[in-house]
């Protein structure tokens, strides 16, 4: 069963509108970060998890891990950083990306005993937790493909 955490990444489809109301008013990105009635979001407690089951390393920011760490950081600084956009052409190539990425590849991947050994895995994972792991990275591969698909951009956070 998957803990519970403090971190909560959120993943979020804007409009380019959207986008560049943001972008002239970077104090805003909160706002529109954390409004449950803008838009498509994927919430999830496990992001570090799903990110090392993608990358090998729960950090890592380059190619399909950069549906969870890429962007250009905007705002101000939250209690874990500023979040971060990503513009269509990049939203267009991360989703690419994660639609190569197989079950089998991930669950690959998927090893509680490694990745707790990692100490960069919060919370603790467990030997039951790859199923729903998959689910989760399935949900934010479909936020990205119909972001893509509708030219949209998205704002990433941690809060």
């Amino acid at each position: 069963m998957l803990a519970r955490m403090s971190m909560t990444f959120v993943a979020r489809r804007v409009t380019l509108a959207e986008l560049a109301r943001i972008k002239e008013t970077p104090a805003d990105v909160q706002r529109l970060v954390s409004d449950p009635k803008k838009g498509w979001t994927f919430s999830d407690q496990m992001y570090t998890a799903i990110n090392y089951c993608l990358m090998g390393d729960a950090w890592a920011g380059k190619g399909p891990g950069a549906a969870i760490h890429g962007g250009k950081q905007i705002g101000p600084k939250g209690n874990y950083g500023p979040a971060r956009y990503v513009e269509p052409a990049a939203v267009v190539k991360i989703s690419e990306l994660l639609a190569k990425v197989s079950k089998k590849g991930f669950m690959a991947t998927f090893d509680p005993e490694a990745m707790n050994d990692d100490g960069e895995i919060y919370p603790p994972v467990e030997e039951d937790d790859g199923p729903t792991l998959w689910e989760r990275f399935c949900d934010l591969r479909a936020l990205y493909d119909e972001a893509a698909n509708a030219g949209d951009a998205m704002l990433l956070d941690v809060s």
